[in-house]
This record gives C-alpha cells, structure tokens and sequence, in this order.
C-alpha cells in the first residue's frame, strides 16, 4: 500500500494490509488493519493514526500528533525513527510492550499514553511528559536535553529508569505513582515526586537529587 495526496482516512476496522510501503500527506493520516502492519517506506503526514495487531516501524515517520493503537504490541527497527511534536495512544491501550528505542528518534511529548505492558521510549533531545502517562510494567526513558513533566500531568509505572545519561535536568512533579526508580544518570537534577512509597534497586546519579514522597 502507498499513499499520497491530501488526507486518507482508511480507518474501517475490516482493513487488512500486510505493509505500508510510503505515504506523503499534507493532511491527515487514519489507518486501521486488523492484521500486523509493517511501515517499509516513509510515512509524513500532518497528523497521523495507526491502529493495528502489532505495529512494526522499520522506515521514517513524520507526524505532528503521532497517535498508536494495537493489540499486539508496537516495536521498530533500526530505519524506523519517529518524528512527531507529540506520541500518544490517544486514550487507548497498546497492548503488549511498546518498544521505541531503536532508532534516532525526535519526539517532543509523550502525552495520554497506556501500554499493558512495557514501555521504551527514546528520543534525540529534550522530551516532556503530559496528560497521564499509564504504564502497567517498565518505563525506560532516554533525552539526552532532559525530561520534565507538566504539572497536571501524571506517570504511572512499575519500574521507572533512564536510558544512556541526561545532560539537561529531570523534573517529574506531577501526579506519579512510581513503585521502583531503576537507574538514571543526569549530568543535571533529578527531582521526582511520587505519592506511593518508592524503592530505589539500581544507581541513581545527578548533581542533586529530590525525592518526594
């Protein structure tokens, strides 16, 4: 399947593609299949939707509003960097893992996302973290600029670590329900608040470190 134009908006829960080999947009991008979707080509859409059993990512994607549903988990590989102001699950779960650390991706904001079960999200700058953040497993971030929170937002996880070092600061003041902090390396601070008792099981290093608890 290749796509180009305006908008496509091919959202039918009865859809069955096996891989998307290209799309270039002006407009928006809805795409639902109800088997495993594989992107092989790149995809650049002003705003974009994939909903899907199992969600491969294995060529560029650009999107201002990035929003992934599946019942199978999300992974990419190596040529699968993602470019979006925003990463949501747009008020649904991804079930399984949701693996996004494979590739030199661009990512702004992680907002209203839930996964059932892991998390791995990496991006090559700053990232800010909003609306509620609901992991039911681990939650691995990696942004070398630094990681904060907007103050009505909330993050939820089982295990909650960092991924390669932090030269900016790690602000994360919002609503959290962390049971274990993992290891972070900051260059910066590390300020963490969490409203449920905390356990630390790995090496935490910042130039000063707030836990709030």
């Amino acid at each position: 399947l290749v796509l180009a134009g305006s908008s496509a908006l091919l959202a039918s829960p009865f859809n069955r593609f096996a891989t998307l080999a290209g799309a270039r947009l002006s407009g928006s991008l809805d795409l639902a299949d109800r088997a495993p979707l594989l992107t092989s080509g790149a995809v650049s859409a002003h705003d974009a939707i994939f909903s899907a059993a199992g969600l491969i990512f294995d060529a560029p994607v650009s999107a201002g509003t990035l929003a992934l549903a599946s019942s199978a988990g999300v992974s990419q590989g190596t040529g699968g960097a993602i470019d979006a102001e925003t990463l949501t699950s747009d008020g649904g779960t991804i079930a399984g893992n949701a693996l996004l650390d494979e590739a030199p991706n661009n990512i702004g904001t992680l907002s209203n996302f839930t996964v059932a079960g892991d998390a791995m999200v990496e991006t090559s700058g700053a990232l800010r973290l909003d609306g509620a953040v609901d992991i039911a497993g681990a939650l691995a971030l990696g942004a070398p600029g630094g990681l904060t929170e907007a103050g009505t937002a909330s993050l939820e996880a089982a295990t909650l670590s960092g991924i390669g070092s932090f030269a900016g600061p790690v602000s994360l003041a919002g609503g959290n329900d962390i049971a274990t902090l993992g290891g972070f390396d900051t260059g910066g601070s590390l300020l963490l608040r969490d409203g449920t008792s905390l356990e630390i099981s790995e090496p935490v290093t910042a130039s000063s470190i707030a836990l709030i608890d």
